[in-house]
This record gives C-alpha cells, sequence and structure tokens, in this order.
C-alpha cells in the first residue's frame, strides 16, 4: 500500500540488511541452480522508490566489470561496471482505488483487512 515514500525508504533500505540480503540471495540461488558463478560481493543493492509512479524499484548494480555463466543453462552474460540489473518492482497502491483495477483485470474483492498502524493489508480476491 502506498505510504510516506521515508516509511518505504526504511522498509526497503533497513539498518539491518535483510532487504539486501534478500535480494542478493537470488544470486546464490542462480548458483545453485543453474551453476552459476556469481560473485555477490561483486554487486550492490539499489532501492528507491519512485513517488509519482507509486512503486518501489530493486535493483543489483555491478561494481566491476564482470562475466557471468549459468551453466547449466548454456548461458554467460557480460556487465559492466555499474551497470543493473532490474530485481524486483512493487507497486504501492491506494486501497480505496484497488476496487476499479481489480474489475478491470477481471476480479473482484471479496474482503480486506487493513493493518492500520502499519498500513499493510491483505486482500481476497476472487475471479470473475
Amino acid at each position: 500500500m502506498d505510504k510516506d515514500p521515508a516509511v518505504i525508504d526504511r522498509a526497503y533500505n533497513d539498518s539491518a540488511g535483510y532487504g539486501a540480503r534478500s535480494t542478493l540471495n537470488v544470486l546464490d540461488h542462480l548458483n545453485r541452480r543453474y551453476g552459476a558463478n556469481f560473485v555477490t560481493e561483486n554487486f550492490r543493492y539499489r532501492s528507491k522508490y519512485d513517488s509519482r509512479m507509486k512503486r518501489n524499484e530493486v535493483r543489483l548494480e555491478s561494481l566491476v566489470d564482470q562475466t557471468v555463466t549459468l551453466a547449466a543453462l548454456d548461458i554467460t552474460v557480460s556487465f559492466g561496471a555499474a551497470e543493473l540489473i532490474d530485481a524486483e518492482v512493487m507497486w504501492k497502491f491506494d486501497p480505496e482505488e484497488l476496487g476499479s483495477v481489480l474489475d478491470r483485470a477481471g476480479f473482484s474483492m471479496v474482503r480486506r483487512w487493513i493493518e492500520p498502524t502499519y498500513r499493510y493489508g491483505l486482500f481476497l480476491l476472487r475471479h470473475k
């Protein structure tokens, strides 16, 4: 749900580093699953909220020129220093505006639960 940009920034750029570790873990997963050779220390977590688009964008920035191979897929990818990998996009929304979006997508809201203090929600939807 959409919130004050400072709240969103603190959530995705937490001081304990959970957001960064979670996203960088994707590279470890690719290493295990596809025999890749990503070096996580060669990437930096980047998270930025775009209030105009109402979305938080998470990227991994290559810190060096590097080439990575995903052996099981027979794929080799080169990254330049400062090149970004789009990792996640989290759209934020106003719950009052959600109904019309769902309707256009062929869904209806059955029920919603919104936690008032931290402003997060759980929504039960039904396909029409």
